[in-house]
């Protein structure tokens, strides 16, 4: 193919290859066929389209689907602890403590040895 037709046609602008692209895929023709057919570059023509397809956001294959979903409340997990300090003291704690409350206890029990 002349250099000369390559770069007067790969050089046209977006009208001229929209009313391309629009006519192949009315065509059912590959796009190699349909650029044969009319004295098209292939690669102008594969270029174009992602081109204009990524423009108009229509050849993302990335879609945002949203999925129903229900939050359950989740069964407390109650754990028990057991503090044992030195020889002399032993503590269970069973289902939820506050840590500042446990922080005193232990420093309490700790002074006590």
């Amino acid at each position: 193919m002349p250099s000369k037709f390559r770069k007067r046609s790969s050089s046209k602008g977006t009208e001229f290859w929209s009313g391309h692209i629009q006519a192949w895929k009315q065509s059912n023709l590959s796009k190699a066929e349909y650029s044969r057919q009319h004295d098209l570059p292939i690669h102008a023509l594969r270029y174009w389209f992602k081109k204009l397809e990524s423009k108009n956001g229509q050849q993302s294959n990335n879609a945002v689907v949203p999925l129903p979903f229900h939050l359950q409340d989740l069964p407390s997990r109650t754990s028990n602890l057991t503090l044992t300090i030195g020889q002399n003291y032993q503590v269970e704690i069973t289902g939820d403590f506050s840590s500042s409350i446990l922080q005193k206890l232990v420093k309490t029990l700790e002074d006590m040895s």
